[in-house]
Order: structure tokens, then sequence, then C-alpha cells
């Protein structure tokens, strides 16, 4: 007769221990949410920036940062090349500018635009079950 018992206890306890885990990952997902910033058109998902040839620096602030370890960098690109980012600083930097996380802080730096062709910088920020993705399109200078 224990053992019945012990049949039946054991599913419903896996069951329980899945439904809480479950329930934690889709409360923690989703986009990343921002603090309105001057310049950048802030969508759920992702934003676009159409950013001056000349460059210009845009500070983001995160409102849903991972506890403790804010945000961080998944990824960048420049005209669809990726970027080797440095990861334990958090950032990724050339000669077409930089971006840094700082806790729940996004800096980007956007240089001037001499290749005479459009540059396209998407920036990609992330913490555990969040994204998003900044799209920066920069025309070149008129030399």
């Amino acid at each position: 007769m224990r053992n019945a018992y012990l049949h039946w206890l054991l599913p419903i306890l896996l069951l329980a221990c899945f439904a809480g885990c479950k329930e934690e990952m889709i409360d923690g997902g989703g986009p990343l949410t921002w603090e309105e910033c001057p310049g950048i058109e802030l969508g759920e998902w992702s934003a676009s920036v159409n950013v001056p040839a000349e460059g210009t620096s845009y500070l983001l602030v995160c409102t849903n940062p991972w506890p403790n370890y804010g945000i961080w960098l998944s990824s960048v690109s420049v005209d669809e090349q990726f970027v080797t980012l440095d990861e334990e600083q958090f950032m990724a930097e050339g000669e077409w500018g930089s971006v840094v996380c700082e806790e729940e802080k996004l800096s980007i730096t956007i240089a001037p635009n001499h290749t005479g062709k459009v540059r396209v910088i998407e920036v990609e920020p992330t913490r555990i079950g969040c994204f998003y993705s900044i799209i920066l399109t920069q025309q070149p200078l008129a030399e």
C-alpha cells in the first residue's frame, strides 16, 4: 500500500516543480524596456534611429534590468558584419564608434560617417529572457 502512494506522489511533485519553473520563465521573459531617449523611436521589441552623418551619442536607461547584473551585449554588427565583443567590459568598439553596457545603461557613440555609403549598425542588448534590437542607420557625410 505504501508503494502505491509513492507511485502517485512522484508524478505530482514533478508536475508541480515543472509548472513552477515554467511560470518563472514566462514572467522573466519579453522585451527590454527603456526610458524615453531623444532621437530614438522606441518600439516594444526594437528601436529605429536615424543617426546624423556627423555622428552623435545616445544614452539609454533600461527600466527592467536583471537584478545585480544589469544588461549586457548579445551582439553588435556593422553593415551585417559582427563586431567582436569585449565580454569582460560589456562593450564593442571600432572606427564606427562604440557601444558600452554598464549595469542598466547602454551608451552608444557613433563616429562621423566618412565611408561614402550608408552605414547600418545593429545593437542587441539582453538580459536573461529579455531581448531588444536597436537599428542605427547613418547617411554618409557629403564631402
